[in-house]
């Protein structure tokens, strides 16, 4: 029997909510989601989100983001591991249009990420329905509860 080949570790998408102000002034009503894919084999990855902070709604990437560094995280979902390089996943992301509209915000882009990756096969709706309703879970908790 030939030996069996490595195998690499997967690409891990994780769902993450960060305050919405400082650290003493967090508020429900403007916290942020985003997506992280981290790299294989590390704590490292891609945070994608959209953002508005210097004008119109726009998608960002942060490469080679650390989580651990951030002091704003309140909650994390994991939603997934991934046999595929993390570059494919985020070649999906990156098409996911943003609405400049006015009750449009990052938290909706998460939702359409979430599903762009269902149409491309990446991950179930059964998948997209847990990751969302975590985040909502962490977006309605009071900001006493999440620090």
């Amino acid at each position: 029997m030939p030996p069996t080949p490595p195998t690499s570790p997967p690409t891990t998408i994780i769902l993450h909510v960060f305050r919405g102000g400082d650290v003493m002034n967090d508020s429900k009503a403007t916290r942020h989601a985003s997506l992280f894919i981290r790299y294989p084999g590390s704590h490292m990855g891609t945070l994608i989100h959209a953002t508005n902070s210097q004008g119109p709604w726009r998608v960002e990437m942060r490469v080679d983001y650390n989580p651990a560094t951030s002091i704003n995280i309140v909650g994390s979902a994991l939603v997934c591991h991934l046999p595929i390089h993390p570059d494919a996943v985020l070649r999906v992301l990156q098409q996911v249009p943003i609405k400049n509209e006015l009750e449009w915000n990052c938290q909706h882009w998460v939702g359409d990420a979430l599903q762009a990756m269902v149409i491309h096969q990446l991950i179930t709706l059964e998948l997209r329905s847990v990751a969302l309703d975590q985040m909502v879970d962490i977006l309605i908790q009071r900001p006493a509860d999440a620090i």
